[in-house]
């Protein structure tokens, strides 16, 4: 996956559908476990908690290799997200304006603006070949066109609760919100209508193309020198389509 010019070690294969999910947290263990959760939380090194998940799903991984060259041909589905509470926001899930002694403080001031919220859902499908030449040299080369399936995010610039005391009998609560929401789907699906409507060149249009090259060279029985780069025409490709865009007539 990383290097297309990588020895093979096989004549034919055929990869059955695979998951490899990795889970990322803003926090250790015991931050949040082994103790009183009041206490743990009142006490938490950051401002916020937050959790980021990576899970590729491989749908079908299949080549074949002859005398010198090899090919194959794959496609994947990747599934990206992150979350951020603030850490105010849940001691005031948890507790409410109640202090530290359980004391409810009618001046309450929370900030919680550190929460935020990302997912994003992408397609790849994959074309390889490799290339032997005599007994040390191997090149390989693998074509990726990678479609943006759905994106959607959740950021405040200012989210925060306060409470004045009035001195009457009666509090003053302000609540101040300020972010951007924002969802898209490059397949057709409309968010808050609930509606499906397949549009390929809509499709397209959120698709580009990229190619990884690699090499490996054998110096010895022991040692093998090896390179790759990855990743290459996705930012000219993307620059290209959109300067046809801006150049296309629009109607006023």
């Amino acid at each position: 996956m990383l290097n297309p010019a990588a020895d093979v070690d096989a004549r034919v294969w055929l990869a059955m559908p695979a998951l490899n999910a990795t889970v990322q947290t803003s926090f250790a263990p015991g931050d949040v476990l082994g103790g009183d959760l009041g206490t743990l939380w009142r006490q938490f090194p950051s401002e916020a908690a937050g959790a980021l998940t990576y899970n590729d799903i491989q749908l079908l991984s299949l080549g074949f290799k002859t005398k010198k060259s090899t090919y194959w041909l794959g496609s994947s589905l990747n599934v990206d997200a992150s979350g951020l509470v603030d850490r105010d926001l849940i001691g005031f899930a948890l507790w409410g304006m109640k202090d530290a002694n359980g004391i409810i403080d009618l001046n309450y001031d929370g900030n919680f603006n550190q929460t935020s919220a990302v997912a994003s859902a992408r397609s790849n499908v994959h074309l390889g070949w490799q290339r032997e030449f005599g007994q040390k040299l191997r090149l390989g080369a693998t074509f990726n066109l990678t479609q943006v399936l759905a994106h959607a995010e959740l950021h405040f610039d200012s989210l925060s609760l306060r409470s004045t005391d009035m001195g009457n009998g009666f509090n003053e609560l302000m609540l101040v919100s300020q972010g951007s929401v924002a969802a898209f789907s490059g397949a057709g699906i409309d968010f808050l209508n609930g509606t499906f409507n397949f549009d390929a060149n809509k499709l397209f249009a959120t698709s580009f193309a990229t190619l990884d090259l690699g090499a490996t060279y054998d110096l010895g029985k022991r040692w093998r020198l090896a390179g790759s780069i990855q990743g290459l025409g996705g930012g000219i490709l993307s620059c290209l389509r959109h300067c046809r865009e801006l150049q296309r007539p629009h109607p006023l």
